[in-house]
Formats: C-alpha cells, structure tokens, sequence
C-alpha cells in the first residue's frame, strides 16, 4: 500500500494526492502473480481524478 503527492512534470502546476495497493502470490518456483490498483487524484481533462489497474506475472532469479 502507498500514499503520496503526484506531480505531472511538464504541466504546470497539476499535482495531487496519490493512493496504491498491490496483492501477489509467490509460488515455490518463485514466480509471482499479482495486481495493482492505483488512484490519482489530480484534475486532467474535465476529470476530477483518474485510476488504474494492472496484472502482472514476475519470475526472480538471481
């Protein structure tokens, strides 16, 4: 989970608060499937805000 201020570089003075959560499940062969939904509370477009989810797959190896 994250909590934040968000700035959009290059567009003046757009900035506003920031809210993330993330859930993943590791498998013993260390492959990760998680999704992540983020808020951004900052004004674009006739839009007070706008949000996003994604889906993901991970493998770590080192």
């Amino acid at each position: 989970m994250g909590l934040g201020k968000a700035i959009a570089l290059g567009r003046g003075d757009l900035m506003g608060d920031y809210k993330k959560i993330s859930l993943g499940i590791q498998t013993p062969d260390d492959l990760i499937v998680f999704i992540e939904l983020s808020h951004y509370a900052i004004p674009i477009n006739n839009q007070k805000d706008s949000a996003s989810i994604s889906f993901g797959l991970s493998l770590i190896s080192f």
